[in-house]
């Protein structure tokens, strides 16, 4: 098929906005980086450093603003709690899950209200969210696997 853009006989895989017809792989890697801001095709060694210390400097900072963008993202509410709090809460020893692990580490927090209830290991935290946070499911199914038969 024809590329819309250079006109060439070439595999077509992409729609583009402002463009009647499919695309090739190498036009759209030009309008990509000509159209949307802020793209890049390979980050240079000095914005990945610099972000590297920016996080490692700003851990509370990044967690919050990463937390807030995926509320944002699923329409649910960001925790509520400011960067001092988190600051602060990232500093006391001995964080742990419910289930005893000490590994990646997620901050929980009701996505009705955005009460912050704790830590949770990324786990048990993504576990919650499939149950959407419900304590009742959660004991159906912790009934559910006390009692089902084996088939």
């Amino acid at each position: 098929m024809i590329c819309a853009i250079c006109i060439k006989d070439k595999k077509l895989n992409v729609s583009v906005p402002g463009v009647s017809g499919k695309v090739c792989a190498n036009c759209y890697k030009i309008w990509r980086k000509d159209n949307i801001p802020g793209f890049r095709e390979k980050s240079n060694a000095k914005d990945v450093q610099a972000t590297r210390k920016w996080k490692a400097n700003n851990r509370a900072a990044g967690m919050l603003s990463c937390a807030k963008h995926w509320a944002k993202r699923y329409g649910y509410a960001p925790p509520d709690i400011t960067v001092e709090e988190l600051e602060a809460a990232l500093a006391v020893p001995g964080r742990v899950c419910q289930c005893g692990s000490t590994k990646r580490l997620c901050l929980d927090h009701d996505h009705k209200t955005g009460r912050v209830r704790g830590w949770l290991c990324d786990i048990h935290n993504r576990a919650l969210g499939h149950f959407d946070d419900d304590a009742g499911l959660l004991r159906i199914f912790a009934d559910y696997l006390d009692r089902a038969p084996l088939l």
